[in-house]
């Protein structure tokens, strides 16, 4: 016969039946939450006057191409750290217009090559043109950022070359070139008019966190101006949950 229920821990019980021991469910264990982190970031390298999505999965992957730098790099120190918390970053290169924002380039081995992007980091681009060693009728175009061999291409001539994530190639007539740095490249200004135009983009993402990683008092006047009207404002979309945190604004 059925035996009420209670707490049965052993095999003791001298009456025969069935014992039932009721047993809630355990609490779930509640995990953070990571979602969608908004920053503007000044950069030596990468797009310019857009908002770059970038997964924590993706970062390892893309940040030579979009970045300019190895995921370790202390120029990425930023990035890394708001990985730690978020899944998905929204980054604005706030430095990338604007100033003296310029391209490196450089005439090489008959040839004008030109970086991508605005910034610094085009300075350390390298192109070497060489003879192929299995087809002396073609060339080897190689291109390292740094010390680091980024794309290789081996053509006849110049007009079947592609550009990469780093360069592009002019026409001309390809010779033979000991590894040639391009010269120029000049990163853009980082003001109030920056600022505001990385607002105005972000402002139709979607994003749970929004930070300013500086101390300009004016700026950070932007952001809570800003970040007071997302959260006050009727008619902002109800399907998006701004958690703002801006680490540099007074408490």
């Amino acid at each position: 016969m059925p035996i009420g229920g209670g707490v049965f821990t052993i095999q003791n019980k001298v009456l025969p039946g069935a014992y039932i021991n009721f047993v809630a469910l355990g609490t779930r264990i509640v995990t953070g939450s990571r979602g969608v982190a908004a920053l503007p970031v000044a950069l030596n390298w990468g797009p310019d006057s857009k908002i770059i999505t970038i997964d924590a999965g993706d970062f390892n992957k893309q940040s030579m191409a979009l970045f300019g730098y190895d995921p370790t790099a202390p120029e990425l120190l930023l990035i890394r750290e708001a990985f730690k918390r978020a899944k998905t970053l929204k980054l604005y290169r706030i430095n990338g217009a604007g100033g003296s924002a310029a391209k490196a380039t450089k005439t090489i081995g008959g040839i004008t090559v030109t970086a991508k992007y605005n910034g610094t980091r085009g300075n350390d681009i390298k192109i070497l043109i060489q003879t192929n060693v299995d087809d002396e009728t073609k060339k080897d175009v190689i291109t390292y950022l740094g010390t680091v061999e980024v794309d290789r291409q081996t053509v006849v001539n110049a007009s079947e070359l592609v550009a990469n994530d780093y360069v592009t190639f002019g026409s001309g007539t390809l010779t033979n070139a000991a590894a040639t740095a391009l010269t120029g490249g000049a990163n853009g200004t980082e003001d109030g008019s920056a600022h505001a135009d990385f607002l105005s983009k972000i402002e139709v993402e979607e994003f749970n966190t929004i930070g300013y990683p500086g101390s300009d008092a004016t700026t950070k006047g932007l952001y809570e101006a800003f970040v007071k009207r997302f959260v006050t404002a009727k008619e902002r979309r109800s399907s998006v949950c701004f958690t703002i945190s801006l680490p540099t604004m007074k408490a």
